[in-house]
């Protein structure tokens, strides 16, 4: 069952990709030229001398505006893209050829995956005590600890976050069902995460190897970055909207049952 369940989201997220492709665009592009201004703003306004990474305490207050801007851009896409890709996957709502919508909606999912991360801090504050006590020497050390981290929060945290998808379709579910109720899906969703990070990753590292190799500009391995980070993140939601999709299968399936057993029986 573990196995069925984590190839059912892993091949759904990238079958909900490539059948919604067109969709997808509209929901990201705008998001992703603003994303792309605010770095070439930020780029333009780096203070001269300074290459590479610049120091916000002291900086000059436009570009500390400009970083500003860009983080507020970031988090408006963390919570405008996965709420429409939820829409689209699970009510089948076709987005608009603008989609730059930061609503109650939107604001309602931010504050409840905030939720989920703060509950996941005594969780995590024990792994990061747990890899001190290690203290990786090497990097297969540290990328081994690194992957035993995110596979002990990312399963806890996912079924956490199955009250996003509940939130983005305006239906009712607090953090405590969303926990319960999805119960077995922690890992298969995770696995289902990481692999697509993965595939993802490989691919974007082998388009911008090609730059390399090519002599393509660098402005091009930039775009490469925005698109696969936009990619990356409805992936991942495609997983959460599978796992939501399961739950509603169980709860029909569990329905279901109970009439069947209160069903009153006929007297002959």
């Amino acid at each position: 069952m573990f196995f069925q369940t984590t190839v059912r989201l892993f091949t759904g997220t990238f079958k909900a990709l490539f059948s919604n492709f067109l969709d997808f665009l509209k929901i990201t592009w705008a998001w992703g030229v603003l994303l792309i201004a605010a770095q070439v703003f930020a780029a333009l306004l780096t203070p001269a001398g300074h290459f590479g990474r610049v120091p916000l305490a002291g900086a000059p207050a436009p570009f500390q505006g400009a970083v500003f801007a860009g983080a507020l851009v970031v988090v408006f896409v963390l919570c405008s893209v996965p709420v429409a890709w939820h829409r689209k996957l699970l009510l089948d709502e076709a987005p608009g050829f603008i989609h730059l919508r930061v609503w109650k909606r939107e604001i309602k999912f931010l504050l409840r995956g905030a939720l989920a991360l703060l509950t996941c801090i005594p969780l995590l504050l024990v792994a990061l005590m747990a890899a001190v006590i290690w203290q990786p020497s090497t990097q297969l050390e540290a990328l081994v600890a690194s992957t035993l981290l995110n596979f002990l929060i990312l399963p806890f945290l996912l079924r956490l976050s199955m009250m996003l998808p509940a939130v983005a379709v305006d239906e009712p579910m607090t953090l405590g069902e969303a926990f319960t109720d999805s119960e077995g899906l922690g890992l298969p969703m995770a696995l289902a995460v990481y692999l697509a990070g993965l595939c993802i990753t490989a691919i974007s590292y082998g388009l911008e190897l090609a730059l390399r190799v090519l002599g393509g500009a660098q402005l091009a391995s930039f775009f490469i970055d925005i698109a696969a980070s936009m990619v990356l993140v409805v992936l991942a939601v495609g997983v959460m909207s599978g796992g939501y999709q399961i739950l509603r299968e169980r709860k029909t399936a569990e329905d279901a049952h109970k009439a069947e057993t209160t069903r009153p029986t006929e007297v002959r």
